[in-house]
């Protein structure tokens, strides 16, 4: 029986949710589809989820299985799609070669360098990812992390990883179709943050967490600018802050590190400095006065 099923022959009320988690608990009961529930005795087959389906068959078929053999298997049997097999058949702890699925033989790293990910900036002391927090967070809820920060932090598919923060230990892990961060709602109670609110969670080099809020915006271009991508105020060049928070050297074209920016989906961080160049970059200003004012020994030999 579906759970909305159940809970209709309860004579007080009581929500989905609490049933599941009780029912979780209870020896008596178990899983049987995506969203049906029996008892034990009745001996129908606990479901554990598309990767559990897919390790016991692999383990009754001698490690592989053909992947349209095994999508007509798994569909034919639970409420469950063939996409999503599919997808689960091409994450860890799996891998899918020429039709064929097998358990992984070789750790996957994530390849989508860090430069090229949307919100994450580099530090001087490690990386910072900007956030927009939301009720889920607030619930507790873990949620994707960008596969580049499990290249930073050598997480490869199949693992999982404790940092160390001021607030106990911070677990990322690769055990899913993507990388993940686990709940941050002891950080986000800590600091009083509401929904909606912008943040960074910040891992050293030491492979420290942290969580800190986004400086609120002042309408000030640079003040505004530093805040979007973490940088400290008044310690230093504003250039080489910017550059380094693209991954980038800060001798780097400014048009190139713009381009960062632009193509990972920071328009924000890449409109400001559109409209800082002059201060930003002083190559700007020196390559329009040469335009405005060619060679006066050119002139002349143009007479």
């Amino acid at each position: 029986m579906s759970l909305p099923a159940i809970v209709e022959r309860f004579a007080f009320e009581r929500t989905a949710g609490s049933l599941r988690n009780a029912m979780s608990q209870d020896e008596r009961f178990e899983r049987v589809d995506r969203e049906l529930w029996g008892l034990k005795e009745w001996g129908l087959g606990s479901y554990g989820g598309i990767r559990s389906v897919i390790r016991e068959h692999l383990a009754g078929n001698g490690g592989e299985a053909n992947l349209d053999e095994l999508v007509e298997r798994i569909t034919g049997r639970y409420s469950v799609s063939a996409s999503s097999v599919i997808a689960y058949a091409n994450a860890a702890p799996f891998e899918t070669v020429e039709g064929t699925v097998r358990t992984m033989r070789s750790s996957r790293t994530a390849d989508k360098p860090p430069e090229r990910t949307r919100r994450l900036f580099r530090r001087p002391n490690g990386w910072a990812y900007r956030i927009t927090v939301s009720p889920d967070h607030l619930r507790g809820s873990g949620f994707v992390a960008p596969t580049a920060m499990a290249n930073l932090l050598d997480i490869g598919a199949g693992t999982t990883l404790q940092l160390d923060s001021r607030l106990g230990p911070q677990v990322i892990a690769w055990t899913g179709l993507q990388p993940s961060f686990g709940s941050i709602r002891r950080f986000l109670l800590d600091a009083d943050v509401e929904a909606n609110t912008d943040a960074f969670l910040t891992v050293s080099i030491d492979r420290v967490f942290d969580f800190e809020a986004v400086r609120a915006k002042t309408g000030d271009p640079t003040h505004d600018l530093l805040a979007l991508i973490g940088a400290p105020e008044n310690t230093g060049d504003v250039w080489e802050r910017v550059a380094l928070a693209a991954n980038q050297d800060p001798s780097t074209p400014f048009v190139s590190v713009v381009d960062v920016f632009r193509s990972r989906g920071d328009d924000d961080i890449a409109d400001i400095l559109v409209g800082q160049r002059h201060e930003l970059d002083p190559g700007a200003e020196e390559a329009v006065i040469s335009a405005a004012a060619p060679d006066v020994s050119y002139i002349m030999d143009l007479l």
